[in-house]
């Protein structure tokens, strides 16, 4: 569990989701309760004629059903997001219905790749590319695994973020929708790096991750306080004949060593197997750190814990 903690404090804090900017633009869109959608067609036709006359403007469409983003980035903003084959979209890929799509590495979509066609939304799509775990795209804690254009989507209920766009544009997006009878929300301004991470832990999952690894090790600290504690006698009887406190810390690492090294090397391999079960294969660099940053924080933990038994002790031999 440490490593799938680990693993998605890394993708969160290194990488924010779809390498989002103070400056970018976060809009919400749903069909109001009232008026079910039938077909979506005339508030396509009229949203891509409005983006194709702004091709700066980069769209990313999360829908509320299904696995897979949507995308209109004629200018390029994520054309560098590391792939492990294949090439991005071209300029012009954008402007048409074109059926092709990028899949996520290691994902269950690309898994089902036959002949560089893949099954995505009902429909038989061409490979264009797949893009690696590390890029903006698969930040998103796997709900998402693969990428398509904005122009094939059926319906556009869910979030967008918008990239290099003016505000009266962004209000003209808006617009469209609001006369085809959607709700439309519209957030002028992102969240400071600071606001940002603290929105974030605040999330009842992430909270609960978070309290959950402070009470491991709060809960580690009390067992080797007491583990030291009944071995007090021992302590002092060594301090009493010259041992240094390097010396007994050495002598405790050596015996529970294998206890802490095993339990930290269990718990890893436990987090990344669900990990891995859920779609995504943890990179080893991350699997790695976690397994040393557990055993570290282990030991620092235990050598504090006896760091203030031994302060007990000195001040027993000096009362004998």
């Amino acid at each position: 569990m440490f490593a799938m903690q680990m693993y998605y404090g890394y993708a969160f804090f290194t990488k924010q989701p779809f390498n989002i900017q103070p400056s970018d633009l976060e809009l919400n869109i749903h069909k109001s309760a009232g008026n079910p959608s039938i077909d979506a067609i005339p508030e396509k036709k009229e949203l891509m004629a409005f983006l194709n006359e702004n091709p700066r403007i980069t769209v990313l469409f999360l829908p509320d059903s299904g696995r897979s983003l949507y995308l209109y980035d004629p200018s390029g903003a994520f054309a560098s997001e590391p792939l492990e084959r294949g090439n991005y979209f071209n300029n012009s890929d954008f402007k048409s219905e074109s059926s092709q799509v990028m899949v996520k590495e290691n994902s269950i979509v690309s898994k089902l790749v036959k002949e560089n066609n893949v099954l995505i939304d009902g429909e038989y799509k061409f490979l264009r590319a797949v893009y690696s775990t590390t890029s903006a795209f698969a930040i998103n804690q796997n709900q998402y695994d693969s990428v398509s254009l904005l122009a094939n989507a059926q319906e556009f209920n869910g979030q967008y973020i918008l990239k290099n766009v003016p505000k009266k544009d962004a209000h003209y997006f808006l617009n469209i929708f609001n006369r085809y009878n959607y709700e439309t929300e519209l957030r002028l301004s992102r969240l400071s790096n600071k606001d940002w991470i603290r929105s974030y832990i605040l999330q009842p999952v992430v909270l609960s991750m978070v309290l959950g690894i402070v009470f491991i090790y709060f809960s580690n600290l009390i067992s080797y306080h007491f583990l030291l504690f009944k071995r007090k006698r021992e302590f002092l009887i060594h301090t009493l004949y010259g041992a240094s406190f390097s010396k007994l810390a050495l002598r405790l690492f050596k015996h529970l060593s294998t206890f802490i090294i095993g339990g930290a090397l269990l718990g890893t391999l436990l987090g990344s197997a669900l990990i891995t079960l859920s779609s995504t294969r943890p990179p080893w660099h991350l699997i790695g750190s976690s397994f040393l940053i557990h055993v570290v924080l282990s030991f620092v933990l235990l050598l504090l814990a006896f760091s203030k038994q031994k302060t007990r002790e000195r001040a027993w031999s000096v009362m004998l």
